[in-house]
């Protein structure tokens, strides 16, 4: 029987320390002279600073775009109603299918205990 507040999986401290989130909370800690630590330390990071961070996640994320745009956010006030990176001018199937390759996309964990995975 599982529990409410029972995790069905926890990573290890290795997979942790070299998972992307991690090098992301390092590159923001590094940028912006923050101490992020844990997923909760940047969530408040960046809801108390949307442009920084979703500045950040382009450049990590490395999106492909003709234009990025000097503008992250317009219109911050109106949430709903902002407009992000509304100068950038990118193909959105070229970044979702930039990936050709075998490395896994997806990995699910069925009903039935069975692990299934899917690549790009």
């Amino acid at each position: 029987m599982i529990h409410e507040h029972q995790p069905l999986w926890q990573p290890t401290a290795a997979a942790i320390e070299s998972s992307p989130l991690r090098a992301f909370m390092q590159r923001v800690n590094e940028r912006y002279q923050q101490s992020l630590s844990h997923y909760e330390d940047l969530h408040q990071w960046s809801v108390v600073n949307p442009e920084e961070f979703w500045e950040m996640m382009w450049e990590f994320g490395e999106v492909v775009a003709a234009e990025q745009g000097s503008r992250v956010l317009e219109n911050a006030d109106r949430m709903p109603g902002a407009r992000w990176f509304p100068e950038a001018r990118l193909n959105f199937a070229e970044n979702l299918l930039r990936f050709r390759d075998d490395r896994t996309a997806v990995v699910s964990l069925r009903e039935d205990g069975q692990r299934v995975s899917l690549t790009f």
